[in-house]
């Protein structure tokens, strides 16, 4: 039974579920013929992942998000109060899954320049994006940047983009977690509020030796909009963001 200990996204789901379900398979002999419960649907991205690992592939997965499960002794299965492992410590454990994978990408040309763009989230976390777009979108045509949605990418897609990618710029989010595939020497820039300190990003990094620069935001909101936000349970580093993008064009070529 996997558990991940927060709401699922892109992230969570590989480092709480997927890591520790294949290093679990990985170090037993004796798992051949069990069925997997997951607290969430084996669907989209999480379907795609376990697609992609030759260990998960004979697995039967059965999702119970908001459910209970009795198993053949009587025993109800519910979910425990879960302890908080902070994700920078699962960063090496992750790498190890997916080093030598082989991933085929069905697109012949990946930019090797891209700027990430968040398009939806179920968490609240959809107004966390640049809104000054014009200023976006001149850096982008001027230094030669793609902008990309990773939601309309299949996860192979996304893996090979970041194998061959030299420089990503994004606003800190689940998406990021695929710089676990960026090559050493690779550059990544994180956009993120101001008030931002989330050190998962800049773990992965290190182990990998890419560049990580952090560029600070201002929030686009004036203090009022901003409380409005609050009170719907928006937290300050969920909001939109203006980015100075002369900032970010001296850090490409720094």
């Amino acid at each position: 039974v996997m558990c991940e200990q927060s709401g699922s996204n892109y992230t969570h789901f590989q480092l709480f579920t997927l890591m520790p379900l294949v290093k679990l398979i990985r170090n037993s002999r004796c798992l051949d013929d069990h069925i997997v419960l997951l607290d969430d649907k084996p669907s989209g991205y999480r379907l795609e992942l376990i697609r992609l690992l030759p260990e998960l592939k004979t697995y039967k997965f059965i999702g119970l998000r908001n459910s209970a499960c009795i198993t053949k002794n009587h025993i109800r299965l519910s979910k425990p109060p879960a302890k908080l492992i902070p994700s920078k410590y699962l960063v090496d454990s992750l790498i190890e899954v997916w080093e030598d994978q082989k991933i085929n990408s069905t697109h012949a040309n990946l930019p090797r320049r891209f700027y990430i763009e968040r398009k939806t989230s179920g968490n609240g976390s959809n107004h966390r994006k640049v809104v000054n777009t014009e200023d976006r979108d001149n850096f982008l045509s001027k230094h030669g940047f793609e902008l990309l949605h990773m939601e309309d990418l299949s996860v192979q897609d996304e893996i090979s983009l970041f194998r061959e990618a030299e420089i990503v710029i994004g606003v800190e989010g689940a998406a990021l977690i695929n710089a676990i595939h960026m090559r050493s020497g690779t550059k990544l820039i994180e956009l993120h509020h101001k008030n931002r300190n989330d050190e998962l990003w800049a773990a992965i990094c290190k182990k990998r030796n890419i560049n990580h620069i952090r560029q600070g935001c201002e929030t686009a909101l004036s203090p009022e909009n901003e409380k409005l936000l609050t009170l719907q349970g928006i937290r300050d580093f969920m909001m939109p963001l203006l980015c100075d993008f002369d900032k970010v064009a001296e850090i490409i070529y720094s």
